[in-house]
């Protein structure tokens, strides 16, 4: 938990300052935030810099800048603002060291996404990449620390433009003032250094920890110590750390001299020669440490666990010199499965010392690829025993094909490889070739190798060194036609000193029987060696393997003495052939994870697995051929993360669950079989998270679902035959957040829904039969974030829905019959955002909601039928966005008392012709598509407005001078920047682009016109679409033509689709649009609509369901009808009916080409793959009855 001042301090509870608890802590449950950066307690000095800084970065710019010299306290300032700043924001990231590795764009946003949270709690990648365009319609803050490229800065640029969402902020930190400047709207803040109270507080605090006081002999230099510090934090902590572990007179004074001496030096060499008294303090041992660190470990893939293992070997009492580097901050502390990290200016100073630390003050450390290629093929001096190349420790390789790499001689490669007598660790990342002939040095300590592999040699001087061994043996990329590496050598096993190894995309099919004699291997990884069949039966052997993952094809079984690996704790297995496991499995008593995924031909689990009573964590996944769990479940002891996904022939759930679980975290998705839950999912009352997804044929919860009176979150997801909830449901006094998604038959929730009283964030998506809430709603005391999306079947919210008390944010999307809110409305008193999007029917706001006092941001979007719009006296109303609201005739004149709007946005409003007086703190307006005649001289008198964009205004025929140089009508965007009453032109209008003559038609036609011409159509879809631009058109066109395929009006719809495939024209984009997917899907329904007017029987029996529902959903459905009746026929013995079923149906969508619809709902697959299981059934059959 975070203190006031943003420092992680789990002792101390969220108070305010009126001295109550936060109301988080009341409630039944809540997830503690993972997103919190950790910072050390005395990081004084900068809390008053949070304080001035918060009011800047929240108000007046979206990008914060920090600049300064490394060690100036830049990233715990961004750690200290993320801290104190993200509870506040639905989405956080923070990347530190966002520097680009070898210029790879695209990383920095992988990176991005895979640190992004989500109300505190971490997101998977891949829940991020499906997530991404909402996450842009959300607040987000995100901290870039340490950028140091113009890419990086182009990277925050395109995701804060991406972003839609203007009180969304960003932070970024740079030792490079010029960098920042290329950001937009950006707030450039030097961060100073501190001033000598600070400094000496600051020294103080890591020189004598315990609030004690230096003795009268040392206080006299406390002083200069502090003052030849500069003010520097970074230097401020290393010394400090370092004298208060030397409290003798002696180090003081010659840590003043060495102060002294380095006064004479500037810049960062200066900041080195202060920094190095504290490395000059080290043992031997734990200088080469702390350079390993520096100049091989740091920023690269390898874990501490990896690095202690390489160190035992090397040197004595790792883990006693480990602690001291921590201690004096000259690395900082991560668990050992994390990477390794220090401070950069440490990183920084250590490369520096090892560019001249081997013998004759030559480089014994080689990092840099230039240096590596000129050290690799340099040429032997004779008579010179301590050349360059002899004394290297550690060298990386890592040549990209670039003109500086292309001279490569593999024979004076090796030959220098085999001269470096000192070298402990190697890394190469090349094409240099890995045969016969090769040979690496003795006393390797740490090997990686990813290329070219066709043979892998081994000196005996490896066997008793090497520790730690990486091979990706890639194919076919040398300078001949290779085979890859399809052996490993028959003496392997005398590696006796390995304990990590991992081997990637080899070609061998086994391992030789001598692999068991690795006795001392702790973790083994296997993976993309697609033709390994087996395993060798001394496998077992490896009694102190403690991690082991497996992902090879046709691995078809495992040994015997599998059970063997009894110090076995993590089990990995992905993409194998086996069809069961070993009975053996069972004795893998210490096994604490097991995830089987990809496991296609896996058909029955152990009896006994149940009796592994340490493992905590069970993942099943994509095991097609699955269709029964052991009934023994239950015995299950320390189990608290279950899930079981995509297991398309999964009947059921065992009767029995864990009963002593402390915690468990359930996810069930994409099990099509699956027609009920077992009563005996209610019993698991510590049941903290639950996830039900794509159980396709469940139509109803246990009634004992409500006795899971711990739960915490609940998703429940494209259960698309779930017709109701139990009425138990609001029993669950835990539950915090829930979700409910396309569960399309569901068209009320229970009454006692408004007793879940801890409820604080509720999601409704795509539950298309829900036609209202129950009145019990409004009793959701503590339900703080409200979303109801695509629910077009919702006609009203229930009057109780002003006493949601505690409701702060508020959605309500894509609800085309909603045709009002409640008059009760107004009692929302912590509402502070508000986003109402495509609701058709609103015709106007309650007379009540002018009366919400928090109210900050308002969204109103896509309300065709709202005339007219009465704001009231929204006194807190901050960001007002109005668009696409078509018919919207008027803005109240009452608009100008809304005194706190800082943000106006006007957009897409065809029937708006004129804007009241506007209030006087507006900041930013942007109006675009209204048909304006001329800007009003009220914009003028704004005092404070800062920006203001005019874009698409058609009918303007007059500016007024004091707008200067703009010629109407405005097409282009126009952005002005208001500097004492003047409006100073930033982005001017281009020039329109007329496109190439033979893509046009022949009554070519200008962009203005083309647009005027849209204007005229009477279509409220067409005016939504146009938003997106010409394939928005295609949309819009397409969701008219739908519309009369519904209407059973082919000859309109055809008419529609045909237009389609005209309109890009009019817009330059035919040779686009005829490549992407929209033209082949047109060209698709234009063949099924010209089916329908024939009157094509199989067309028009499937299309006769197609009401409110789209073509996806449609043949999804039909599929599903389809595999019912085909299974119902294979259960009365009917095997030839049931493949005429799933064979009639199959053809009838390739033929009109449907297939691909289904891949969303994961189905096209397993509906093929059960066609050939029925075809093999009645192949059998047919032999039988032969015989």
């Amino acid at each position: 938990m975070a203190n006031e001042n943003g420092i992680l301090d789990e002792e101390r509870p969220v108070q305010h300052e009126n001295g109550k608890m936060d109301r988080m802590t009341s409630k039944t449950k809540q997830l503690p935030p993972e997103n919190l950066q950790k910072l050390h307690k005395k990081a004084v000095g900068v809390y008053t810099l949070v304080e001035s800084v918060i009011p800047e970065v929240m108000q007046t710019h979206a990008i914060l800048g920090l600049w300064g010299m490394g060690g100036a306290g830049k990233t715990t300032l961004a750690k200290l603002l993320f801290n104190k700043l993200s509870p506040k924001f639905e989405y956080s990231c923070f990347v530190s060291d966002a520097k680009l590795i070898d210029g790879k764009v695209e990383e920095l946003r992988t990176r991005v996404k895979t640190h992004m949270h989500h109300r505190g709690q971490p997101m998977s990648l891949a829940d991020v990449e499906g997530e991404w365009k909402q996450i842009q319609e959300k607040r987000l803050i995100l901290v870039l620390d340490d950028v140091a490229n113009e890419q990086d800065v182009q990277i925050l640029n395109d995701i804060a433009r991406e972003n839609c969402v203007d009180e969304s902020r960003y932070i970024v930190t740079s030792r490079l003032e010029n960098l920042l400047k290329k950001l937009d709207d950006v707030c450039i803040y030097q961060v100073p250094l501190l001033d000598g109270e600070s400094a000496e507080s600051l020294f103080m605090s890591y020189a004598f920890p315990d609030h004690g006081e230096p003795s009268s002999t040392l206080r006299q230099y406390v002083d200069e110590v502090v003052e030849k510090c500069d003010g520097l934090p970074l230097t401020l902590e290393i010394l400090g750390k370092y004298l208060g572990r030397n409290n003798d007179e002696e180090t003081w004074k010659h840590t003043l001299k060495g102060l002294a001496e380095a006064e004479e030096l500037t810049g960062d060499e200066k900041l080195w020669a202060q920094l190095k008294l504290s490395y000059d303090s080290l043992d031997h041992e734990e200088k080469e440490m702390f350079l390993d660190v520096a100049s091989f470990f740091v920023e690269s893939q390898y874990t501490l666990r990896e690095a202690k293992c390489a160190w035992d070997i090397l040197y004595e009492d790792t883990l006693e010199h480990w602690q001291n580097l921590v201690d004096l901050a000259l690395v900082y502390r991560v668990e050992d499965h994390r990477t390794l990290k220090m401070h950069q200016q440490l990183k920084d100073l250590g490369r520096q010392i090892a560019l001249t630390s081997g013998i004759g003050g030559k480089a014994s450390r080689v990092w840099k690829p230039q240096a590596a290629f000129k050290l690799l093929h340099s040429q032997e001096q004779p008579g010179n025993h301590s050349d360059d190349v002899e004394e290297t420790v550690t060298l990386r390789i890592d040549w990209s094909p670039g003109p500086d790499f292309k001279a490569q001689d593999d024979a004076v490669i090796w030959k220098n490889l085999r001269r470096m007598k000192e070298l402990q660790y190697l890394d190469c990342s090349s094409k240099i070739e890995l045969n016969e002939d090769s040979e690496f040095p003795p006393g390797l300590v740490l090997l990686s190798w990813r290329g070219v592999v066709t043979e892998l040699p081994f000196d005996p001087a490896l066997h008793d060194s090497l520790v730690v061994f990486k091979l990706d043996a890639s194919r076919g990329q040398g300078k001949n036609t290779l085979r890859g590496l399809d052996y490993l050598p028959h003496n392997f096993g005398l590696l006796s000193s390995l304990r990590i190894l991992e081997l990637t995309r080899c070609s061998f099919d086994s391992l030789p029987d001598s692999f068991g004699q690795l006795c001392k291997l702790r973790r083994l990884k296997i993976v993309h060696c697609d033709n390994l069949m087996t395993l060798p039966e001394t496998f077992g052997k490896l009694s102190r393997l403690e991690y082991l993952e497996i992902d090879c094809k046709k691995m078809h079984a495992l040994p015997v003495s599998f059970g063997k690996l009894s110090y076995l704790e993590e089990l990995f297995l992905h993409h194998c052939s086996f069809h069961i496991l070993p009975d053996t499995f069972c004795n893998l008593l210490r096994l604490r994870a097991l995830e089987m995924k990809y496991c296609g031909k896996l058909s029955t689990l152990p009896k006994k697995i149940g009796y592994l009573s340490l493992l905590e964590r069970l993942g099943i996944s994509h095991c097609k051929s699955l269709r029964n769990l052991p009934e023994n479940f239950g015995p299950f002891l320390s189990l608290t993360h279950l899930s079981i996904m995509y297991c398309d022939q999964l009947e059921k759930f065992p009767e029995s669950f864990p009963a002593k679980l402390k915690e468990l975290k359930l996810y069930i998705s994409g099990c099509p079989q699956i027609e009920n839950l077992p009563e005996a999912l209610g019993r698991l009352a510590a049941l903290d998270r639950l996830k039900v997804r794509l159980v396709c044929r469940l139509k109803a919860l246990p009634e004992s679902f409500g006795h899971l009176v711990a739960l915490n979150h609940l998703e429940i997801d494209d259960c698309s035959r779930l017709e109701k909830l139990p009425e138990s449901f609001g029993h669950m006094v835990s539950l915090n957040h829930l979700e409910i998604k396309r569960c399309h038959r569901i068209q009320i929730l229970p009454e006692s829904f408004g007793q879940l009283s801890g409820l604080a964030h509720l999601k409704i998506d795509d539950c298309s039969k829900l036609k209202t809430l129950p009145e019990s709603f409004g009793t959701l005391a503590s339900l703080e974030h409200l979303e109801i999306d695509d629910c077009n079947e919702l006609e009203r919210l229930p009057e109780s829905f002003g006493q949601l008390m505690s409701l702060t944010h508020l959605k309500i999307r894509d609800c085309s019959k909603l045709g009002s809110l409640p008059d009760s409305f107004g009692g929302l008193l912590s509402l502070r955002t508000f986003e109402i999007c495509d609701c058709y029917s609103l015709k106007a706001m309650p007379e009540s909601f002018g009366n919400l006092p928090a109210l900050k941001y308002l969204e109103i979007s896509t309300c065709f039928s709202l005339v007219q719009l009465s704001l009231g006296n929204l006194r807190a109303l901050k960001h007002l966005q109005i668009n696409d609201c078509s018919v919207l005739q008027k803005l109240a004149d009452s608009f100008e008392q809304l005194r706190a709007l800082r943000h106006l946005n006007i957009s897409k409003c065809f029937k708006l012709d004129s804007l009241p007086e506007l209030p006087e703190s507006l900041e930013r307006l942007v109006i675009e598509w209204v048909p304006l005649n001329t800007i009003p001289d009220c914009v003028q008198r704004l005092p404070n407005l800062r920006t203001l964009e005019l874009k698409a205004l058609p009918f303007l025929t007059s500016v007024p001078e004091w707008l200067g140089n703009v010629t109407p009508p405005v097409e282009q965007q126009c952005v002005f920047r208001v500097q004492d009453g003047k409006f100073i032109m930033e982005v001017k209008p281009q020039p329109l682009e007329t496109p190439a003559k033979e893509e046009m038609p022949a009554h070519e036609r200008s962009d203005v016109e083309w647009r005027l011409r849209v204007l005229e159509i009477s279509d409220m879809q067409a005016f939504y679409q146009l938003k997106y631009g010409y394939k928005g058109l295609v949309t819009g066109k397409y969701d008219m033509a739908m519309d009369k395929v519904r209407a059973k009006d082919y000859e309109q719809a055809l008419v529609h689709l045909n237009g389609i495939l005209h309109m890009p024209q009019f817009l330059a984009k035919s040779i686009e649009f005829e490549e992407s997917d929209d033209h082949k899907y047109t060209l698709r329904d234009i063949n099924i609509v010209k089916r329908l007017m024939a009157k094509d029987p199989k067309v028009c029996d499937l299309m006769k369901d197609f009401g409110s529902t789209d073509l996806s959903e449609l043949t999804f459905t039909k599929a599903k009808e389809a595999y019912d009746l085909a299974m119902a026929k294979l259960e009365a013995q009917d095997i030839q009916g049931a493949f005429n079923e799933l064979d009639s149906l199959i053809s009838l969508f390739e033929e009109l080409d449907l297939m691909d619809l289904l891949e969303d709902f994961q189905y096209m697959e397993f509906l093929t793959d059960e066609r050939e299981r029925v075809k093999k059934l009645l192949e059998s059959k047919s032999k039988s009855v032969k015989v």
